[in-house]
């Protein structure tokens, strides 16, 4: 008997990190599936991505020998252009890529809490 008092917390233990990883999951599945492109992209940072995407539009639609005049440069606007929405895009593709990982992630940290509560909850309460 005095072993089993024993292990007693750790049971206890094990299980609240089994609960608490059930709790972990379902709120990293429902971010996975709940969160908007809000969450991690604002209204200026798209209205920066539509306007780096009309310049670039419009730095490709300027062809350069009828637009060849003193200081202008269209290769160089273009190619300034071109870097602009290629980091904007890609900081874009870094916000997809966050709100979907981070839900996925945190669930599978759940999802091994609650592996880990379990096999520590069988061990515990397991004869000596």
């Amino acid at each position: 008997m005095a072993g089993r008092s024993r292990s007693d917390p750790w049971a206890r233990l094990c299980l609240a990190a089994a609960a608490l990883g059930v709790v972990v999951t379902i709120g990293g599945l429902g971010w996975a599936t709940l969160a908007t492109p809000a969450h991690v992209w604002s209204p200026e940072q798209a209205a920066e991505y539509q306007a780096a995407g009309a310049a670039l539009h419009a730095a490709r639609s300027e062809a350069p020998p009828t637009n060849a005049r003193a200081g202008h440069r269209p290769v160089e606007e273009l190619a300034a252009a071109q870097a602009r929405f290629t980091r904007i895009s890609a900081e874009l593709d870094r916000a997809r890529s966050q709100r979907d990982r981070w839900g996925l992630w945190t669930a599978g940290t759940g999802l091994a809490l609650i592996i880990l509560g379990g096999v520590g909850y069988l061990a515990a309460r397991r004869p000596r």
